[in-house]
């Protein structure tokens, strides 16, 4: 898995330099998002119109820095868009979650200067989630992993050889991202009890995760599903999580836990 370099990212062609954009993939997911650096200092409200982006009328008394987030988010996701062929512009729903294209499954998430979003069409996955962190907030949260991660799933962690220092960053953006993925079906907020990580395995930096609590609209306990995770330059990690359609093969899926069979070989059991 290719760590992505933030600094070699392709500037925009636009008034202020902005922004900086780039690309990173899961393949095994099938899942590429679409990045981008920008610069508060370099933000400007014109910058909207210049792009095509409408700011949404909620957000006119925002501060600065929370309209530049949601203008690199927008960029992210119209980029997004156009690689999957679909309509460029998402408005915010009355739940503040972005409003993806009919056909489309979609999802945005930022961090500090860094914006990140990601866009399928609606065949053989319904959810995808992803999140950004930054890998030194939650070096402090590590004391309190576990409110996100219990013991059982620290301990898959740890047997797949992931650095202790990324547990709790890791733990908690992918739970983040099934969160995501899940909203638009469930429609409700719920817990972090609500999804165990089961699997893990470090070299191809994947995760299993099974959902451990009914949640409704058909995610139901059992339901097995694939996370990934990636280190972007030294001071982030980002996470996607995958929901399988209702009439995916079990292929994918298979090929996904085969993958992580060693983990599974170690004579140790990784179910919480």
């Amino acid at each position: 898995m290719m760590t992505a370099r933030l600094e070699d990212l392709s500037v925009e062609d636009g008034p202020g330099s902005f922004a900086r954009f780039g690309v990173h993939s899961w393949p095994s997911l099938g899942v590429t998002a679409c990045l981008c650096r920008f610069l508060v200092a370099q933000f400007d409200d014109q910058l909207f119109a210049f792009h095509g982006v409408q700011l949404d009328p909620s957000l006119s008394g925002a501060v600065r820095k929370r309209r530049a987030e949601f203008l690199a988010g927008r960029l992210c996701a119209a980029q997004a868009l156009r690689r999957c062929g679909a309509p460029e512009w998402v408005p915010i729903g009355a739940d503040r979650s972005p409003v993806w294209p009919a056909g489309v499954i979609g999802s945005i998430t930022h961090c500090d200067d860094t914006a990140m979003a990601v866009a399928l069409k609606k065949e053989n996955v319904r959810g995808v989630g992803i999140d950004l962190e930054r890998r030194a907030a939650c070096h402090d949260a590590a004391l309190n992993v576990r409110h996100f991660a219990t013991e059982a799933e620290r301990g898959v962690l740890e047997r797949a050889g992931i650095a202790s220092e990324d547990h709790a960053v890791i733990a908690f953006s992918m739970k983040e991202s099934f969160f995501k993925a899940a909203y638009p079906y469930v429609g409700r907020y719920f817990g972090f009890s609500a999804v165990s990580i089961v699997d893990a395995d470090r070299r191809h930096r994947s995760l299993s995760l099974v959902v451990a609590e009914d949640i409704g609209a058909e995610l139901r306990p059992g339901l097995r599903v694939a996370g990934e995770y990636a280190h972007l330059g030294e001071a982030f990690v980002s996470t996607v999580v995958t929901i399988p359609a209702r009439h995916a093969s079990d292929r994918k899926l298979k090929s996904l836990e085969e993958k992580l069979n060693p983990v599974c070989m170690t004579g140790e059991t990784n179910e919480s």
